[in-house]
């Protein structure tokens, strides 16, 4: 699980943590921002499901689109 949230003060990035953790998820805490870096973690550990804002996981497809990444590979 691609965590994208923030893990300050807004308790979402961490509730989202530890919840993925009590439902047997392996946690990427990546926090938010940072876009090329979220996108080489996505791509380096290529997680099954990524827990993000809707407009910000719009952001990562652009980006990775941009980058000559198709969004959409597994491999």
């Amino acid at each position: 699980m691609h965590i994208a949230f923030g893990y300050g003060l807004f308790t979402g990035g961490l509730g989202a943590h530890y919840g993925a953790e009590r439902l047997g998820c392996t946690v990427i805490p990546m926090s938010r921002g940072m876009t090329e870096r979220q996108i080489q973690l996505i791509t380096d550990f290529k997680p099954d499901a990524i827990m993000v804002t809707p407009s910000y996981m719009l952001s990562l497809v652009d980006a990775m689109e941009r980058a000559g990444i198709d969004p959409r590979a597994r491999s």
